[in-house]
């Protein structure tokens, strides 16, 4: 499901702090209460306190008002924060994105990871829609528990069909320099010509790795391919966000 790498340090000594910080103050399987967030990626259970974690962003309806879509990530944790390094598995999550139509009176669960047996953890953030409503952007992430290593990528959807197409982050890389490449990526808008752009950085763990310096690349959905940006250049915004809480969901489900 995903090509893992090693997380950046700095994140890992911090996820390993927080889980340390909570073991004694919250019981497995607690109930957690919903947070609005716009950033809803790397959800887990090693937050201060340890402990289940439930994150929703807010709406983001497309510039032309005909679709609206959200997230929710579920971190659930699986044992008690005493337990929580004596076991493979301390936590699983469930990431779904719901979508609607302007004249939808509930949303519906169009796109769902859940976890298997390689990686427990994952999320789906949101970016931005298309300045057309064509596509949604959205960055994705997987991992393991009691590991350093997660899989992060590019995932658009098009809403008329529901369609999704996912397009894990080294890909691109490897493509334009002809060999091997897997740089430290985050997705981080849409640029006026309506193409994704990707923040690159090299990879800590690679001395030799392809990607030099911290820069700016524009991803072609069609040809899955980038192409270096030039350096002060400005990312654009064409969704908007909605404060409010979202409305209920519909029970259902994409299949």
């Amino acid at each position: 499901m995903f090509r893992t790498k090693r997380i950046p340090f700095v994140l890992l000594l911090f996820l390993v702090v927080e889980c340390a910080a909570g073991l004694a103050q919250t019981a497995a399987g607690l109930v957690p209460k919903v947070r609005i967030t716009k950033d809803t990626a790397y959800i887990s259970c090693c937050d201060d306190p340890f402990g289940s974690r439930f994150v929703r962003s807010p709406v983001l309806r497309s510039p032309d008002g005909l679709y609206k879509a959200y997230v929710e990530v579920r971190a659930k944790a699986l044992v008690s924060p005493e337990e929580h390094y004596k076991v493979d598995r301390h936590c699983e999550n469930v990431s779904k994105l719901y979508l609607a139509g302007s004249a939808d009176r509930n949303f519906r669960v169009v796109f769902m990871i859940k976890p298997d047996d390689k990686h427990d953890g994952n999320s789906l953030k949101l970016i931005d829609w298309s300045p057309d409503g064509r596509f949604l952007l959205v960055e994705f992430q997987g991992w393991r528990s009691h590991s350093d290593m997660v899989g992060a990528g590019i995932m658009l959807l098009y809403p008329r069909t529901r369609r999704v197409s996912r397009v894990h982050s080294y890909e691109p890389f490897t493509r334009y320099f002809g060999r091997s490449c897997d740089p430290t990526v985050r997705v981080v808008g849409i640029g006026s010509d309506g193409f994704p752009v990707l923040r690159a950085s090299p990879d800590e763990e690679w001395d030799n790795d392809c990607v030099k310096k911290e820069g700016l690349w524009l991803f072609d959905p069609e040809k899955k391919t980038v192409r270096r940006l030039p350096k002060g250049y400005q990312i654009q915004h064409f969704g908007k966000w909605e404060e409010l809480s979202p409305r209920k969901p519909s029970a259902t489900a994409a299949k």
